[in-house]
């Protein structure tokens, strides 16, 4: 088997993506910039990445907030002949992630990019829904606070609230002012405000009939909601909110919930959400998978891998099950 090495492994979703691989024998390198790990790796520093990839090296990319990050890591993998798996929910990010297409398909590179949560179990609903010509997609988010709430996650957030984001209305990209306007999920008898998600770009490549795609998200903790209001239209206020992280980890939920609404364009509609205790895992276990199936050399397209062929479906399904995930 090839080399996984899990960039950013001490943060919260590069340790889980480490603890998801070794469950299955694996036998990952942790990396981080700072030395406590296997290896020193700063995906911002050429030098660094050059004296620590190889070619044939699998890479997990968990270092948010993608949002602040550029696209050093994967030209660098690509020059070496390395695989790159990101863990990016962001639109920008995965914008430029496409630009390198052409030059990792000719080195013969994966790079899987917004594989969790978004992009993956996105893409995945929709194929569950069975709605062929699917012409909306409006994507929700509840987290479980009280694992999920670290700077990372944060700093994700805080790029939409009160901010000019992206999204994808009419078959067009739009901007609109983050997080002012409210979306009602009546299946789940519940609300989100519009945030900018790296769906909004990754889905309609693969399903072109989609002429709306959006994500909504309710942030699970209580007075959270209240809070980003005022800051979305006080946006100066934004950095007050880091310091609500103890917080959320103690008036958050334990539990939390990703749904998606799906319509097509005879009028058809439906409703697949995946929820449990440990849902978190839901956005490690897409990148866990797919590692696993790189290294141990499955066919797998070169360039960068449209959502839905990054893991397959049938595996997807068994892998949420297995971690209590259930599928709704």
């Amino acid at each position: 088997m090839n080399r996984i090495i899990v960039a950013g492994a001490r943060g919260f979703f590069g340790s889980t993506v480490v603890r998801l691989l070794r469950a299955v024998g694996c036998a990952p390198l942790t990396s981080s910039r700072r030395p406590g790990g296997d290896l020193v790796l700063d995906v911002e520093n050429r030098t660094s990445i050059r004296n620590t990839i190889r070619p044939c090296d699998v890479l997990v990319d968990a270092t948010a907030p993608f949002q602040k990050r550029t696209a050093m890591l994967v030209d660098e993998a690509i020059a070496v002949g390395a695989d790159v798996i990101d863990l990016s929910d962001s639109l920008a990010y995965s914008r430029i992630v496409w630009t390198r297409d052409s030059a990792a398909r000719a080195r013969g590179v994966r790079i899987l990019n917004s594989c969790s949560s978004v992009s993956v179990l996105s893409a995945f609903a929709i194929e569950r829904s069975r709605i062929r010509d699917p012409i909306a997609c409006h994507g929700f988010l509840a987290p479980a606070t009280r694992h999920t709430a670290n700077r990372g996650a944060a700093e994700s957030l805080l790029a939409s609230v009160g901010q000019s984001i992206t999204v994808w209305r009419s078959g067009q990209f739009v901007s609109l002012p983050g997080w002012t306007e409210v979306h009602q999920f009546a299946a789940l008898k519940r609300s989100g405000h519009l945030m900018e998600m790296a769906d909004a770009f990754t889905l309609p490549r693969v399903y072109p009939s989609l002429r709306n795609v959006d994500f909504w998200v309710d942030p699970n903790t209580r007075g959270a909601g209240v809070l980003l209001s005022i800051l979305a239209r006080v946006p100066a206020f934004s950095p007050l909110a880091r310091h609500g992280l103890p917080l959320a980890r103690i008036l958050g939920s334990n539990e939390g919930i990703l749904a998606y609404e799906i319509e097509g364009e005879k009028g058809e509609q439906s409703n697949v959400a995946f929820t449990g205790r440990d849902s978190f895992l839901m956005a490690a276990i897409p990148a866990a998978l797919a590692a696993s199936r790189l290294s141990s050399g499955e066919p797998c397209p070169a360039g960068v891998v449209p959502v839905h062929q990054h893991i397959d479906g049938v595996a997807l399904a068994a892998a949420l099950t297995r971690y209590g995930i259930r599928i709704l």
